[in-house]
């Protein structure tokens, strides 16, 4: 769906590690792409009511480091811990 010249071109140019993207239905509730530059999150679970998707919020720690907290059928689940160097970049 993205292309990933085109992404590893933006994370250069604007100095971030990853991007973050939603709006996408994801079974697992996140998925990486790109080489973990671009990963997708979905935090609704069970959307629509017809599908069996975990929801998904993603953590970013002060020294950069993310992890993932699953939701199903709006209760948290559990929480995933990302072994990945730190994300860098800032939103201003």
């Amino acid at each position: 769906m993205f292309n990933s010249k085109a992404i590893e071109e933006c994370c250069k140019l604007l100095r971030i590690d990853m991007i973050v993207r939603a709006h996408q239905m994801k079974q697992n509730g996140f998925e990486f792409s790109d080489n973990r530059k671009l990963v997708t999150i979905f935090s609704a679970p069970n959307y629509s009511g017809s599908n069996t998707n975990l929801g998904a919020t993603m953590n970013v720690m002060a020294n950069g480091k993310i992890s993932f907290n699953l939701l199903k059928n709006h209760q948290k689940i559990d929480k995933i811990a990302e072994k990945s160097s730190s994300i860098t970049g800032s939103v201003d």
